[in-house]
């Protein structure tokens, strides 16, 4: 992977990307997945050479969590990411919006990683995986009646807005000042959410993409890497 950028801030929650031999854009927050107080803002940006760059913020009750002094900052491929932040691309056909819209309807769980596996994303669909009630002891009835019927309409309608998915974002050490190679250890972020709040997700994510493909895509025979017009 070429490694040969630079950034500068512009403004608040706004930052131009400069590239070499390579075009540059404005990046604002453009999606932001909640699970209670856990936030994930997203934004994307554009790079001839790898396709959509997305941008991800992990914050706590609106404040970053990951001290941006210990991620790697040491060269302009590093120090393209915003502050606390860490970023992947879609290099090598990586699609994270049509991954996501696939686990809307999948019965089982999945990831995906980039070739360099700096994060890897996975999805639970907790709804259509099965339940494990040997711990449950006692349950009160109107809970038993709510439980029974909700098991009803899932039977008969299939997805329910209230379906529930667990996203997992796991960052590998490689990330981090002083880790030399991937290392399989990380951290993660694991959002839970409903149906309609990951559709909602998806929908911001998918609006910015394809407006983003349709501005910036001058290569529409494609190498694979900027090539983006597959969704």
């Amino acid at each position: 992977m070429d490694k040969r950028f630079g950034f500068y801030f512009t403004q608040p929650n706004q930052y131009n990307y400069k590239f070499n031999n390579s075009n540059f854009i404005s990046n604002i927050i453009v999606a932001i997945l909640k699970s209670e107080n856990l936030e994930l803002d997203m934004s994307l940006r554009w790079d001839n050479i790898e396709g959509i760059v997305y941008d991800l913020v992990f914050k706590w009750r609106g404040i970053p969590i990951v001290n941006d002094s210990i991620i790697k900052r040491g060269n302009d491929w590093w120090s393209q990411a915003k502050p606390s932040g860490f970023f992947f691309t879609e290099y090598a056909k990586l699609r994270p919006v049509a991954f996501f819209k696939k686990m809307l309807d999948s019965q089982k769980s999945d990831y995906i990683e980039p070739i360099d596996p700096d994060i890897r994303i996975t999805v639970h669909p907790i709804h259509a995986l099965p339940e494990d009630r040997s711990s449950v002891m006692w349950e009160a009835e109107h809970i038993k009646r709510q439980r029974e019927e909700r098991e009803r309409l899932k039977r008969e309608l299939g997805k329910l807005p209230d379906d529930l998915f667990e996203i997992i974002f796991f960052l590998d050490t490689y990330n981090f000042k002083g880790c030399a190679a991937y290392s399989g250890d990380g951290i993660s972020f694991n959002f839970l959410v409903i149906r309609t709040e990951f559709e909602n997700f998806i929908r911001q994510l998918d609006q910015e993409r394809q407006s983003m493909v349709e501005k910036y895509s001058t290569n529409p025979e494609g190498n694979g890497l900027a090539d983006c017009d597959d969704e």
